[in-house]
């Protein structure tokens, strides 16, 4: 999947726009992807671990409401991860399973 448009000031560039510009641009992404998706069930595995401010909200919501207008269709399922922070210490690092849901018909 190509990159997302954001917001920032990085080391080697500048990004102006809005952070929805990044919601909409992987909606319309995620969408068209599981469009193609032939089998009447779905599986999405979501890791919110690495990521610059607004994305891992946006990127939760983007899939869970795109989820949610599938689950009319198809049977659906969302797991949602997130790692603790690393450490020195932190031996081995855990991955926590933030949600895991049958999300319901809810067209946005």
């Amino acid at each position: 999947m190509p990159i997302a448009p954001g917001i920032g000031v990085f080391q080697n560039g500048v990004f102006h726009g809005d952070a929805l510009d990044y919601y909409y641009y992987i909606l319309a992404k995620v969408s068209v992807n599981l469009l193609k998706c032939s089998s009447d069930e779905l599986e999405i595995h979501l890791d919110l671990t690495h990521d610059l401010n607004f994305m891992p909200f946006l990127t939760y919501r983007t899939i869970k409401e795109i989820l949610e207008l599938f689950s009319i269709f198809k049977d659906v399922k969302l797991k949602v991860y997130n790692a603790d922070p690393w450490s020195n210490t932190a031996n081995p690092l855990s991955i926590n399973i933030i949600k895991d849901v049958k999300p319901t018909p809810k067209p946005f």
